[in-house]
């Protein structure tokens, strides 16, 4: 790239004490350089070389401008240089902000993700709240459920499933419920939200029909989703929570799916980004790796 034509004609010019040499350094005609080094000298209010037959020589000001201009120009190549590597390779540090709640589920995509780029760095805040990606420096944000209107680039991602789970020590004391009417029967871990309110529990009353709100005696109200799944792995009751969250313990036998045909539809899930970042390596790189 040229940064400026007219300070490249200078300096060309300075440094070989020649237009006819210089032209030939940048590959354009000798009158070419010396219109460019006029209106230069114009701009400037000074005069920067003495022309004689022979030669051209260098003024006071124009060995300041040699000395400066030489350095600029070359810190302006080295900051392109390191610009047009970073959109070909992640680099730096990549920012994203997401619910708690969801971090198990983002556990899985970060390993893909330093496998692919060990170079990159990751800083997560777990944070329900919605965030200003400008001014809180975000490169993603992860949200789940519908998203209001704004500027901000949404990405869709593979849904959230849930999973209705209790622990075999809960079960063996409470008996294990056969529908969604039961769990009025049953003590139920609740989660809530960041306007104050609890979450409602929706379930289908059979298999494919419509998902509708189910009573929730509320034995333990917490904000935090990984809470709910230590409170049910404790045998205090029933949780819903995202499948995600409590795979491990599922997976190990702490906790026990019910329900799973009468479970509501998967939660949507987005990445957000600011539109002059969603092309950046490293949130392209981030993307990849979700959208698996």
């Amino acid at each position: 790239m040229r940064w400026s034509p007219q300070l490249e004609a200078f300096l060309a010019t300075a440094e070989h004490a020649s237009f006819r040499e210089g032209a030939r350094q940048l590959g354009i005609s000798p009158a070419a350089v010396s219109k460019n080094v006029a209106r230069l000298e114009e701009s400037l209010g000074v005069t920067l070389l003495e022309r004689t037959s022979r030669r051209v020589v260098l003024t006071p000001e124009g060995q300041v401008l040699l000395e400066q201009g030489r350095r600029a120009l070359d810190a302006l190549a080295g900051a392109e240089t390191r610009i047009a590597a970073a959109r070909q390779s992640p680099t730096g540090t990549l920012r994203i902000s997401i619910s708690p709640v969801l971090a198990p589920w983002l556990a899985g995509p970060l390993g893909r993700l330093r496998e692919r780029h060990p170079g990159l760095q990751v800083d997560i805040a777990l944070q329900d709240r919605v965030v200003d990606l400008a001014v809180d420096d975000v490169d993603v944000a992860i949200r789940s459920g519908d998203l209001p209107d704004s500027n901000l680039i949404a990405r869709p991602l593979p849904s959230l499933s849930w999973a209705l789970v209790a622990s075999p020590d809960y079960l063996a004391r409470h008996g294990v419920p056969e529908h969604p009417d039961d769990i009025a029967r049953h003590d139920c871990l609740v989660f809530r939200m960041p306007d104050g309110t609890t979450a409602d529990w929706v379930l289908r009353p059979r298999p494919g029909a419509p998902a509708r709100r189910v009573q929730t005696p509320h034995t333990v109200v917490l904000d935090d989703g990984l809470a709910l799944v230590h409170c049910a792995v404790a045998g205090l009751g029933l949780a819903k929570v995202f499948r995600p969250t409590a795979q491990a313990a599922l997976d190990d036998g702490r906790l026990v799916a019910l329900l799973d045909a009468h479970l509501p539809q998967p939660k949507a899930l987005h990445a957000l980004m600011l539109p002059s970042r969603r092309s950046h390596p490293r949130v392209r790189a981030l993307i990849e790796v979700l959208a698996v």
